[in-house]
């Protein structure tokens, strides 16, 4: 008896808490939408709305932001100018989804072969001390 009142006590709090988790993740889902719902534009919603656009919209920020970080400002300028034009053509996508993902892995693809194309990976900072040491050995 005292068995089979454990065991119904077991299944109680196991589903309980089930109900509670699916509840929880039900919530977030809630949250989310409603988060994304108030971004700016449908694009912007879209990604939010999307794990795999947000996880290459990550991707696409981080490399940007490498080569910011490598390359000279004079060399950077066009690839930021090329980084807004590839915004507003992403944003002709609307909340299309497989249109976003595709502008997402094009621009990827850009970014990562301008890495690559980018030799040594010194930072700017890096450079400009030892242009500045070289000058002062020189003086």
């Amino acid at each position: 008896m005292v068995l089979g009142y454990a065991r119904l006590v077991v299944g109680i709090v196991v589903t309980v808490g089930l109900v509670q988790t699916a509840a929880e993740a039900q919530d977030k889902g809630a949250l989310r939408a409603a988060a994304c719902a108030q971004k700016a534009s449908a694009t912007e919603a879209a990604i939010c709305l999307d794990r795999d656009l947000v996880r290459r919209d990550a991707q696409v920020a981080q490399a940007y932001a490498e080569l910011r970080r490598i390359v000279l400002p004079r060399v950077f300028q066009p690839i930021a100018a090329e980084q807004q034009r590839w915004r507003i053509d992403r944003n002709r996508c609307g909340a299309q989804v497989p249109c976003l993902a595709t502008s997402y892995q094009e621009r990827l693809n850009v970014l990562e072969q301008a890495l690559r194309n980018t030799s040594p990976a010194e930072p700017v900072q890096q450079r400009a001390r030892r242009k500045s040491a070289a000058k002062r050995s020189v003086s």
